[in-house]
């Protein structure tokens, strides 16, 4: 997501659902959108997607629109590291209800399986994502995200394809 309008998004979104209707679909504009962008779009998506992810950037932009459409929204950017998780946490303004993480930007295995656990304790679903996933590091995300409790489905794009 990102690319296109976010009205040509959606479209797109109606499309997969309609031609896959029992997919699991998630979007994630990258915090690409506009509030407003935001606002035009996110009721329609939520009758298509299983969760957006950051659509918008900023945590308190990401918690109006949590709390305004009840849609799940993921997050690997608004929370990025233990210290906003913990803020987000003590504000009582979750910004999301789906923490992606990296281990490798989370500063390792045991200090995201730990970030993950506390972000479990205070209600989120965790998962695992990522744009390094080749060799081991595929292994590291996977075995990271078999100690999450509270998790969605692993998640990583393949930016890699190679069209030839």
């Amino acid at each position: 997501g990102g690319v296109f309008s976010p009205q040509t998004e959606l479209d797109i979104m109606r499309a997969l659902r309609q031609a896959y209707p029992d997919a699991r679909l998630d979007l994630d504009p990258n915090a690409g959108w506009t509030m407003d962008e935001a606002h035009q779009v996110v009721p329609e998506l939520k009758k298509v997607v299983t969760y957006l992810e950051d659509p918008v950037a900023g945590r308190p932009n990401m918690h109006t629109l949590l709390q305004q459409y009840q849609l799940p929204l993921a997050t690997n950017m608004c929370i990025r590291s233990r210290r906003e998780l913990e803020a987000s946490v003590a504000e009582g303004r979750m910004p999301v209800s789906i923490l992606l993480m990296d281990a490798h930007y989370w500063r390792g295995v045991e200090a995201t399986i730990s970030a993950a656990a506390y972000g479990a304790d205070h209600g989120l679903t965790i998962g695992t994502h990522s744009n390094s996933h080749l060799g081991h590091s595929l292994l590291v995300m996977a075995v990271t995200g078999l100690f999450f409790r509270n998790r969605v489905p692993l998640d990583t794009p393949y930016p890699w394809v190679n069209p030839a």
